[in-house]
Parts: structure tokens; C-alpha cells; sequence
């Protein structure tokens, strides 16, 4: 019979991550790597995600729009949840710190209606903040956004400025 044992390195991050958010989510990332269970992830996620840290706000809003985040029902048995208004809800948390990738995330909630009413406008207007924080979209989710219909003023400039950089069309 094999016997699991610790890095170090996760050892000494487990230990810190009972008081930093950020060790807690470098916990539950090494335990996901190392196939330690996902209860054992969801619990520092959790733990980050409590603090505010954006990574693990947008790790755990992750969980519950893949459905698995888990819930004890008793004993061993745990169900899965799958829940998107509780994974919007995150990602907005994480999109009030200005955070580029949880703006993008937030945009992409409103333009397809998760956990959320569909709304174009507010698509556009979160596309827009990720375009004016100088975050380096990729050309092709620009393009994806004007594909489904957000054709904002910021939108429409970002892609004819990068429109070189996009692969041939076959």
C-alpha cells in the first residue's frame, strides 16, 4: 500500500494559511495539484475567498458554475452544488476591487445572462472598464464580445487597434 506523504512546502503553506488569505489559496491550489480532495480545496478557497482575496473569490465563484462545490449532508455524503447567482455574486465582490479578469468574468455573466438577467448595456459597460485599465485582453475575446453584440464605442476602438495581431481567416 502506498503512503501519501506532505511537502514541506505544503506543510508549512497549510500552517500559514489558517491566518493569510493568500497562503490559503496557495493551499487549496497545492492540495488540488496533489489530488487531496476537493473538500479539503473548497475549505481554503473558502477561507480566501471569506478575506476578500480576489483569486479566491474567483477560484470558489469556479466551484459553484462547474458544480463542485461541495455540502455535508450528513455522515460522508456530500452533494454537489451547482449554483450561479452564488458565482456572480463572487465574481461582482471581486470585480468591486477593480480586478481586470473578474470585470472580464463579470461582462461575460451580464452578456449571457449567469446568475443574473442578460444586459447588454452592463456587458458593454464592464467590457469597458477592463479595456480602460489597460489590461491586455486577448484580441480574440474583444472580437467574441462584438460577435455577441456588445458594440460599445471602447470595444470597437481596442479591436481596431489589435485587429493585426489576429490570425488569418482560413
Amino acid at each position: 500500500m502506498k503512503h501519501r506523504t506532505m511537502s514541506e512546502g505544503l506543510r508549512i503553506t497549510l500552517k500559514k494559511a489558517m491566518t493569510d488569505s493568500v497562503a490559503a489559496y496557495n493551499a487549496a491550489v497545492m492540495l488540488e495539484q496533489d489530488h487531496r480532495g476537493q473538500a479539503a480545496v473548497q475549505f481554503f478557497c473558502q477561507r480566501s475567498a471569506d478575506d476578500g482575496y480576489v483569486p479566491g473569490l474567483l477560484k470558489l465563484a469556479g466551484m459553484y458554475l462547474s458544480g463542485c462545490y461541495l455540502r455535508r449532508t450528513g455522515g460522508d455524503t456530500c452533494l454537489h452544488i451547482k449554483d450561479d447567482v452564488k458565482a456572480y455574486h463572487l465574481i461582482s465582490d471581486a470585480a468591486a476591487k477593480q480586478d481586470p479578469i473578474a470585470l472580464y468574468m463579470l461582462a461575460r455573466c451580464h452578456m449571457d445572462g449567469i446568475g443574473t438577467q442578460r444586459d447588454k448595456s452592463l456587458a458593454e459597460y464592464y467590457l469597458d472598464q477592463v479595456i480602460l485599465s489597460n489590461y491586455p485582453m486577448m484580441v480574440l475575446e474583444s472580437e467574441e464580445m462584438l460577435l455577441f453584440g456588445c458594440n460599445s464605442a471602447a470595444v470597437q476602438k481596442y479591436v481596431a487597434g489589435h485587429r493585426k495581431h489576429l490570425p488569418p481567416a482560413a
